[in-house]
């Protein structure tokens, strides 16, 4: 079934981490933060600095839904997130990927790495 598979995809995503815990933590601090976007915003570009690719994964796809639902300034994250398409992390550059094709226009920020 559809919900077994992502079960077992769940469970595999999980499997590869140091920390399989630090995702939920950062989507309830994100929760807790709500409508402080300049402070998410702050947190989302740490993470994406972050050497550890799960980290930047779990910020990569937070990023979209927070550019989605906030307005706000996000040219250094959408930059950010356009320099993990370079990424060796097939999962990492995938997820970029897809968000900077939600983001329109407001992925000009991550044209030179669109480019590349």
């Amino acid at each position: 079934t559809l919900v077994g598979q992502l079960r077992a995809l769940s469970a595999e995503e999980a499997a590869g981490r140091g920390a399989p815990w630090a995702a939920d933590l950062l989507r309830t601090l994100h929760v807790g933060l709500d409508d402080r976007v300049e402070e998410r915003t702050a947190l989302l570009a740490d993470q994406l600095r972050s050497p550890d690719p799960w980290q930047r994964i779990d910020a990569v796809r937070m990023s979209s839904g927070l550019i989605r639902a906030w307005r706000g300034s996000y040219e250094e994250l959408v930059r950010l997130v356009g320099a993990q398409l370079t990424d060796p992390e097939p999962r990492l550059s995938e997820a970029a990927s897809h968000v900077l094709e939600e983001l329109f226009s407001l992925a000009a920020p991550a044209a030179d790495a669109l480019a590349a």
